[in-house]
């Protein structure tokens, strides 16, 4: 089980099989912010919302390339 301390904004990340966001079609994503109990992910397959997800629902991808800072893009977004 992973806790917020093993991630950082810019990370990829994919959500385990088991949880309610698989079965919601979220497969993976970047963290935009790391809070004390949830870490905040910007789904690439739905790029209007960033959703607050418990961190033992996550796993780090690695061997892949991580990014300092991730700003969402707003185009789209509602209001």
């Amino acid at each position: 089980m992973f806790t917020t301390r093993e991630f950082e904004p810019g990370m990829r990340v994919e959500v385990r099989p088991d949880s309610s966001c698989w079965q919601r079609g979220l497969r993976r994503g970047r963290v935009v912010k790391v809070g004390n109990r949830f870490v905040y992910v910007w789904f690439d397959e739905n790029p209007d919302d960033v959703y607050r997800v418990a961190p033992h629902v996550l796993r780090p991808l690695l061997g892949l390339e991580r990014w300092v800072r991730v700003i969402p893009e707003t185009r789209g977004r509602r209001q």
